[in-house]
């Protein structure tokens, strides 16, 4: 009878634990880190994305989508394409290409609009580096 209440007690103590979940699963995504500016560029995405929903309710045509204001705004951070590695371990943006995504993606009135301002005001270098947004 001890051992069965014993055993009872253990199992009693642990069902709070065993209700407070598991590690999360090995399928689960955690974005990286980003930069200071990176951060900006992000924050301003939400604000993009509903003027460009307003244009769209006004029969704006649209061919981007959340995911590529995301992909735009981490691009600050990533380094460009290396041809002779064959890698993404070129050199990173100037910070004042970071400043014009940054500006374009926070004032732009359609993403459409803010994609095309970054692409003709960026350095080669910048373009090279958001131009990994465009290539899925």
């Amino acid at each position: 009878m001890r051992k069965f209440l014993a055993g009872a007690a253990i199992i009693a103590l642990s069902l709070p634990a065993l209700g407070q979940g598991g590690p999360a699963p090995a399928d689960s995504y955690t974005p990286a880190p980003v930069s200071a500016l990176a951060q900006r560029a992000l924050d301003a995405c939400p604000g993009l994305m509903a003027r460009t929903e307003v244009a769209i309710a006004n029969g704006h045509q649209s061919y981007f989508y959340d995911s590529d204001c995301d992909c735009m705004a981490r691009s600050i951070d990533y380094a460009s394409w290396d041809e002779a590695s064959a890698s993404y371990s070129g050199p990173k943006m100037p910070e004042s290409d970071a400043f014009i995504i940054i500006g374009a993606l926070a004032s732009a009135p359609t993403i459409e609009d803010a994609f095309a301002d970054i692409d003709e005001n960026v350095s080669d270098t910048g373009f090279a580096v958001t131009s990994a947004c465009y290539e899925k």
